[in-house]
């Protein structure tokens, strides 16, 4: 495998040669603010991840905003007419915390809310591009807090529950997708 080699072309162009994929990776990672890296003296790029384990989510202020601003009234609550199953227990998962307007501030205050309805993040690792995915869970109605518990109170069918927990959230929370979950198969126990 050849050397990185690094040359000037020109007072502000830099080219680098002879990196692998993975190598290439990493110097795109670098660029996002991701790694530190150096070429060490057989040749080979020598990185360091500039990342602590996953901080909390409003601590991350590195991530970029991907949305534009949102046209009011824009918010489609169902894409396809699919029956939700009598009785069926209900997870929703959020994606894209504040949707279209995207602010350090205002990603604090949407995370807040969510949590105090009783949502947990999730996330992935980081990828070696120094990016991660989000979403927000809600593991069942049965476990929203706060505001969101309070809309649910006295709803007894889970259609209905399920109906008052989108318009909800849809009024009160900024987001991109909002997904309706339900129990498709599962593991079963012999009695």
């Amino acid at each position: 495998m050849e050397k990185i080699r690094v040359s000037m072309t020109s007072s502000d162009r830099i080219e680098i040669g002879g990196l692998n994929q993975e190598e290439v990776q990493t110097l795109q990672s670098m660029v996002l603010g991701g790694h530190w890296c150096i070429v060490t003296p057989d040749g080979r790029l020598q990185s360091q991840s500039r990342w602590e384990p996953l901080p909390a989510p409003a601590q991350d202020e590195t991530m970029m905003p991907f949305w534009q601003p949102m046209i009011p009234g824009s918010a489609q609550t169902e894409l396809q007419g699919i029956e939700m199953p009598l009785g069926a227990q209900a997870s929703l998962v959020i994606e894209h915390v504040c949707g279209y307007h995207y602010t350090p501030e205002n990603y604090r205050s949407e995370v807040e809310k969510l949590k105090g309805f009783g949502f947990e993040c999730l996330r992935s690792r980081r990828g070696p591009d120094a990016r991660f995915w989000e979403i927000w869970r809600l593991a069942g109605l049965w476990s929203a807090q706060g505001q969101l518990k309070d809309a649910l109170a006295g709803i007894n069918n889970p259609k209905e529950q399920v109906d008052e927990a989108i318009r909800f959230l849809c009024r009160n929370a900024s987001f991109g997708s909002l997904d309706v979950c339900w129990q498709r198969a599962a593991m079963q126990a012999d009695d």
